[in-house]
């Protein structure tokens, strides 16, 4: 029998976007993928959620990517934050 963790339900994605002068971009998009079979990462296999900049150059949105449902191998889970 396999013991899963799963560390994460809610991803909190944010970022600001500016031009080379500083200045925020208005408009910019982004599309942000989600395999659920790590070892199937095909374009037919994503679940995709595009993103676009507010007239600050600001992206924040919350994504809830729910429960773990299947998969037969462990990946070792690194949290990463950007400042």
């Amino acid at each position: 029998m396999n013991m899963t963790t799963q560390a994460y339900q809610e991803l909190n994605i944010s970022f600001s976007l500016n031009d080379s002068t500083g200045h925020p971009v208005f408009g910019a998009n982004a599309i942000f993928r989600l395999w659920r079979d790590y070892y199937n990462r095909t374009s037919e296999n994503d679940e995709r959620t595009f993103l676009t900049s507010n007239s600050e150059g600001k992206v924040k949105k919350q994504l809830d990517i729910g429960r773990c449902s299947y998969g037969d191998y462990e990946v070792e889970h690194t949290e990463l934050s950007v400042a």
